[in-house]
This record gives C-alpha cells, structure tokens and sequence, in this order.
C-alpha cells in the first residue's frame, strides 16, 4: 500500500517496501548495469536497463545471499498483483481508480502506481521467465494507455512531473514486456507514448514555461520522454530522432 510522507509542502507520497524503494531495490540487484540504447532505428528489448545478455548475471545476482531477501519480497509483489482477491491485485479494468492525489497533482498518483507495476511485473517475468507475469502486466500497460492518454483530462492539468512519472511506466513498461503485447497493442501504446512525448516537448516550448529549463520536473519529464523517445525508434524513425535530440 502506499504511504505518505509528509513534509512542509504537503503529502509526499513514495511507495515503499519499509525504508526501501523498489527503483532502490532493483538497483541494487542490477548492480547499475545500465546500457542505455544509442540511438538507431533498431531497437532490442530489453535495452534501458538490462539487455538478455545480461539475463545469467542478474538471475545469479538475485538467488546470493545478499540480494535473495530482496527479490523475495519483488516477488511476493508480483504474485499478488496477479492473483485476483489479495489486497496487492492490480485490476486492468481499474487502471485510472482509486488516486491518492487530485488535482495538478493526480499525474504522479498515475504515474507512480504504473510505473511499480512494470517494475515489479516486468523484472519477475524476465527473472522467472513465467509468462503470467509478463501477460498481466502487459494488460495493465495497454488498459493503462488507453485509459489515460495525454489528452485525458486529469493527466492534461497534471504537473509536469506527473506526466513525467506516467511516461516512465511506459517507458519501462514498453521496454520489459513488448515481447508480450500483440501487434494491435503494441499500437495502442506506441501512439499513447507519442503522445505524451509530444505533449511535453509543446509544453516545454510555450513562452516564460515556468518548469523550463532548470527544476526538478524537468529530469523527470525530458528523461521519460527520452527513454519513450528510444522505445520508438522503430514505430516513428524520423519523429524519435527530432524527440531525442529536443529532450
């Protein structure tokens, strides 16, 4: 569930396993393998974070001694976002349910809830190889697509950084579970993406934009943005080029 932490500014919601972060956590596992994509029209997946590769090396990582607590508990998630009827269940029928924030702020709710589950979903499919994980959370990726596309209402009054938190899930989303969305899908998600991309890119260029050029939402935006950017290069070769090079 997640927990609020409040500061001066209000409720900062984190979503927290105790003290620890699940981004935290998979780094930790990943031992900050991080292989960025160069840009190119040919595009792998995995290849943001980890390539298949790099599949022995993470999958030794997560059965030692020090990281199998770890991804015992990533794990644990998983399972229960998929088994109907526990309190972790994600229902891709209720993808834009239940936000802990309103308002400008309602994007980070989104976001940030998406983005766990490809976390979490995606990392135990390419751990585990069992598909389960890998078809529920691809359902969750394109209910979440077509529920909530920059256009959206609530998503178009969010903060930067909340469609930023929203583009991370796709980005990783998209990245992690491709293998598993059928061409229509795949679709679906390519052109939700692009939209947020370009979205923010219009945002980013209107005069006086308060966020551009130096705040904290702009990493958040332009680096999901970037990371959409390089998920498209093959759907949009010659947009993701001016994306890239904008973000």
């Amino acid at each position: 569930m997640d927990e609020g932490k409040k500061h001066e500014g209000g409720y900062s919601w984190i979503v927290v396993w105790g003290n620890r972060t699940i981004v935290a956590g998979l780094l930790l596992i990943l031992g900050f393998l991080a292989l960025l994509q160069s840009p190119g029209n040919t595009v792998e997946h995995p290849g943001l974070v980890f390539s298949q590769s790099d599949l022995p090396q993470l999958q030794d990582r997560i059965k030692s001694d020090e990281h199998a607590e770890l991804w015992a508990e990533i794990l644990q998630e998983a399972e229960g976002y998929c088994t109907p009827g526990t309190d972790r269940y994600a229902d891709p029928s209720d993808v834009d349910g239940g936000p802990t924030r309103f308002g400008k702020t309602i994007g980070h709710s989104f976001g940030r809830r998406l983005t766990r589950w490809m976390e979490t979903l995606g990392f135990a499919y390419w751990m585990t190889g069992e598909e389960r994980f890998g078809d529920h959370g691809a359902q969750l990726l394109v209910a979440s697509a077509r529920a909530l596309p920059a256009t959206d209402e609530r998503m178009a009054q969010s903060y930067a950084g909340g469609r930023g938190d929203f583009m991370r899930g796709l980005a990783l989303g998209y990245d992690w579970l491709e293998s598993r969305l059928n061409p229509v899908e795949k679709k679906i998600v390519e052109e939700t993406s692009a939209g947020y991309i370009q979205n923010i890119l219009d945002d980013a260029h209107q005069d006086n934009m308060w966020w551009v050029p130096y705040h904290n939402y702009s990493g958040v935006a332009f680096g999901a943005a970037g990371l959409l950017s390089l998920n498209l290069q093959e759907a949009y070769p010659e947009k993701s080029k001016v994306w890239l090079e904008d973000c």
